[in-house]
């Protein structure tokens, strides 16, 4: 489709044009500096000093990006990572905090539910489409969202916390159309933020 695109000049006699599809190793683990401290924004007591103790053998220590993010999301789902780093000394500060902070909060209350529970009450489930050129290129993965499911059970919100670049469109495209049963709190239907992971794993 981009090639269709191009413009040649005129008069141009009939040429052939290849293309360089080329990805980043997926499989190397993502290095971006030391750790040095910890920013947890938003969590509870007791899922902080869960973190704190999962994380602490990893202060002073490389950092491996993929890793730190797998034992938040193990630990806090829902939660998302980010490093900052100071170029002149060369550590890092990892900020955890809510992703579904950047939901705005409406009349209906909002209640927490862990993704595994909230999937069972799925009533629509769109299949994602695995995109045959990433297919072609063995790129397979998950893709985690924080999602803000409506009194209605529809998704009112999406962000994506983690996945490969090349599935989260697909993705996302999917996720957006699922439906839920209203969740009832006291017999008064409620917001849920929880979250949705979508598995794209390449037959053998």
């Amino acid at each position: 489709e981009a090639v269709l695109q191009w413009q040649f000049k005129k008069g141009q006699p009939s040429a052939q044009v290849s293309l360089d599809f080329r990805l980043a190793p997926d499989q190397e683990p993502v290095q971006v500096g030391k750790l040095k401290s910890i920013r947890i924004a938003d969590a509870p007591a007791g899922v902080a000093e869960t973190l704190r103790a999962r994380l602490a053998q990893l202060e002073s220590q490389p950092i491996n990006a993929r890793e730190i993010s797998q034992i938040v999301g193990a630990v806090a789902a829902g939660y998302r990572t980010s490093f900052t780093k100071d170029q002149a000394t060369g550590d890092v500060t990892l900020t955890i905090a809510d992703a579904a902070a950047g939901f705005a909060q409406g009349d209906a209350p909002r209640i927490r539910i862990g993704g595994d529970v909230q999937a069972t009450k799925l009533v629509n489930k769109v299949t994602p489409l695995y995109p045959p050129l990433v297919k072609q290129v063995k790129v397979q993965g998950t893709v985690r969202f924080a999602a803000l499911i409506g009194v209605d059970g529809h998704l009112k919100g999406l962000t994506v916390e983690s996945g490969h670049p090349l599935l989260v469109e697909s993705a996302q495209r999917a996720v957006q159309q699922w439906v839920y049963q209203p969740t009832l709190l006291n017999g008064n239907p409620v917001e849920v933020l929880t979250a949705i992971d979508v598995n794209y794993t390449l037959a053998p």
